[in-house]
């Protein structure tokens, strides 16, 4: 029987993530986080009260001025951030036999419920439509404080995990879906740009210290040539 040359049985696919089982935690994770929380400190200190920053309504008002017509577009991306989104992950990695991203999106709906409750325990931001007027309101969404956004933690969080993962164009991807998914939580009046920045910048220190506890891929993916 003729021999089988390594590797050609299984070509992986644009989409296949990085074929490897060697993991190591990247001391500089710990820097990137520490940069992220310090993002979401001073978010926190601009945001916190009941006055809006003449730059953050500026950007609030433009985004809320798009045309109506990219609702339908913007909803469906905004759901990316959407807490159920971590646990669709998970399946997915699974389904790679990723246990240890898998894992990982667990941990960072976890963190997401536990640091989302505790920051906005200590500061105080209404929803736009409390603090300014001729907001324009396109979904519905719970009351309580908005900074920060949860929706942002789970869109950063997730890009964060799966960013050592994938190829360069997953990731292009992953991360566009994360930043419009933040957009569109503007867009529909939910949050004023602090709350998402904040929210983003929370989202990617889980992630980078989620990696630190579970380990990332030894050699991240690279794009596939077939």
């Amino acid at each position: 029987m003729g021999a089988v040359e390594a590797g050609s049985a299984h070509e992986p696919l644009s989409v296949r993530l990085a074929d490897t089982t060697t993991y190591e935690r990247r001391p500089r994770h710990a820097l990137y986080a520490l940069a992220a929380i310090a993002l979401v400190m001073l978010c926190s200190t601009a945001a916190d009260g009941e006055s809006v920053p003449a730059l953050e309504e500026d950007v609030f008002r433009a985004v809320q001025d798009l045309p109506d017509f990219l609702k339908p577009i913007f909803w469906p991306v905004m759901q990316f951030g959407n807490l159920v989104m971590a646990f669709v992950a998970t399946v997915i990695a699974l389904a790679f036999k990723r246990w240890r991203l898998a894992s990982g999106f667990l941990l960072l709906a976890a963190g997401k419920l536990y640091f989302a409750r505790l920051i906005k325990e200590n500061v105080t931001r209404h929803r736009p439509a409390e603090i300014l007027d001729n907001v324009v309101l396109r979904d519905s969404f719970g009351g309580g404080l908005a900074f920060v956004s949860g929706h942002a933690i789970i869109a950063f969080g997730i890009a964060t995990l799966a960013h050592p993962y994938l190829n360069r164009t997953w990731r292009i991807v992953i991360w566009t879906l994360a930043a419009l998914a933040c957009v569109g939580r503007v867009y529909v009046g939910a949050h004023l740009p602090l709350d998402v920045v904040g929210g983003a910048a929370a989202g990617v220190a889980l992630g980078f210290l989620i990696n630190l506890i579970v380990g990332v891929p030894a050699q991240e993916a690279s794009p596939s040539t077939t």
